[in-house]
């Protein structure tokens, strides 16, 4: 029986094992490279054109798994630390960064603020932009960093709204102190939702001693006052119902019952009526057919 073999002793740089080529043995001879006397590795296929390839081939694949091997187990890179990139008291938007990671998306979180998201800018409430201290925190493939951040706000201050009056024009103009550059929207309570105008016009109706409320708001930062209107209620326009005559009473009369009775010699019923004021009054009906002497 004939057998197939190649040489792997390259140690020893045997020609048969540098060539790769496949050596026949007959049976009964030991299955020996018949240069370097070392054992041959047994391959099933007849020798062919392709033989000297085998043992390169072999040994490439076994090197390509070899480093399939080593990535799926070798510890992947990780973000290592996570910082503010800037910070804007006046709008509140806080910007983050992150090192380190091995290019997978990587999402940020400003605990007690928003929620976890790939952006890695938020907006801080006002009333936070001072003196706060915030956690910030930057998340890989579960892989989580964290830090800290004392937002500081030094050219902020509390907003503040009065109100004044003038009764001839009928407005209340709003002013406001501190805050800062950002536009203010004014509301009063009851009369407008929100409107850039600081200038209210006073109601025609409005009772003299009540109270508007007025509010101003910049960047979530709120201030209101209460005003007591003093300007005495605007005269109604003529034609308004200020020159018009009280409309005439109307009053109903009734007959009282069992009052009706003909007049002696006449053809005149006569009767009585009363009103729901109690008042009592005679009625005349001349030419009353009944009360004639002659229908008697």
């Amino acid at each position: 029986m004939i057998r197939y073999g190649i040489c792997t002793n390259t140690d020893y740089n045997c020609p048969n094992a540098n060539s790769g080529d496949v050596i026949q043995v007959d049976g009964a001879q030991e299955f020996i490279c018949p240069e370097c006397k070392k054992e041959l590795f047994e391959v099933s296929k007849p020798p062919s054109r392709y033989s000297k390839w085998f043992k390169p081939a072999l040994i490439v694949g076994m090197l390509l798994l070899l480093c399939c091997l080593i990535w799926a187990f070798w510890p992947q890179p990780s973000i290592t630390t996570v910082e503010v990139k800037s910070w804007d008291c006046q709008t509140g938007v806080l910007s983050l960064t992150s090192t380190g990671g091995n290019g997978d998306q990587i999402t940020y979180k400003v605990e007690g603020i928003n929620m976890v998201k790939s952006n890695n800018e938020f907006i801080i409430p006002n009333a936070f932009r001072n003196g706060k201290v915030l956690s910030v925190f930057a998340i890989q493939n579960g892989n989580r960093v964290s830090n800290s951040f004392t937002t500081t706000c030094i050219n902020h201050t509390s907003l503040n709204l009065e109100a004044a009056s003038d009764c001839q024009k009928r407005l209340i103009t709003l002013t406001t102190t501190g805050g800062n550059e950002s536009p203010i929207t004014f509301i009063a309570k009851g009369l407008s939702s929100g409107e850039s105008n600081n200038v209210f016009i006073i109601p025609k109706d409005q009772p003299v001693g009540s109270t508007l409320t007025f509010f101003a708001v910049q960047n979530g930062d709120t201030a209101n006052v209460q005003y007591k209107i003093e300007c005495p209620q605007a005269p109604q326009p003529p034609g308004d119902g200020g020159d018009r005559k009280p409309a005439a009473l109307v009053i109903k009369w009734t007959r009282v019952d069992n009052s009706e009775f003909c007049d002696p010699g006449t053809c005149t019923l006569l009767y009585s009526e009363t009103d729901k004021l109690g008042h009592t009054r005679e009625r005349r009906i001349e030419n009353y057919a009944k009360c004639c002497p002659a229908n008697k």
